[in-house]
This record gives C-alpha cells, structure tokens and sequence, in this order.
C-alpha cells in the first residue's frame, strides 16, 4: 500500500456500507475535483441497492456545495450502474496499469443540480 494513501483517502468524502457486522462497500468522492473516485461492493453483497445508497449519500454532498458535472471513470461491468444514476457515456479509453494489465473504461459525467 503507498504510504501516501491514508492522506489521499482523509482528503475525500467517504461512505462505508456495514451488513453482518462487516465492512461490505465503500465508495470515494472528491468534491473539489468533482469526481467519484472509486466505488466497490463485495460480490456476495452485490443487488441488494447497496451501491445506490452510497451514490445516493455521495450526491447529496454535492448538491450541498452547488451545481456542476460529476464525472466518474467506470469499468465495462460497472457502467450500466452509472447510467442507470443518470451517467452518460463520454468516451472509452484504456488504463495502463503499472503492474502490466490493461483495464478498459469509460468516462462518464453526470450534470448535478
């Protein structure tokens, strides 16, 4: 883990979701950039509106601060849930890895008012 990681995660909004006494989901916003950093849900807690409720709870800090574009850089399997929280597609792209894999994404954004 980088040694600068618990400074970057302290910078962001954070939302946690806890089921059966455990950590289950997480998700990273950072407002003055207007981007979703990263959302995750573990699989065997996956469709069960998880996710949605930490959107739901990231949004409504921004719309605290005003309006602008939310964007977010989803992975194929992921974006269908980003369009159905009113992402669009922008562009796709390629992320380098340093490790060596390549991961394709897509760019989307979201007007917040």
């Amino acid at each position: 883990m980088p040694a600068e990681l618990p400074d970057v995660i302290a910078a962001l909004e954070s939302v946690a979701a806890i089921c059966d006494g455990q950590i289950v989901g997480w998700g990273l916003l950072d407002r003055a950039a207007w981007r979703l950093e990263a959302m995750f849900v573990d699989p065997d807690y996956q469709r069960r509106g998880i996710a949605r409720e930490m959107y739901g709870s990231l949004e409504a800090t921004l719309k605290h601060g005003g309006h602008g574009l939310l964007s977010v850089s989803s992975t194929l399997n992921a974006a269908p849930f980003y369009q159905r929280m009113g992402f669009v597609e922008r562009e796709r792209s390629k992320y380098h890895h340093p490790s060596g894999f390549v991961l394709d994404c897509i760019h989307m954004d979201k007007q917040i008012v």
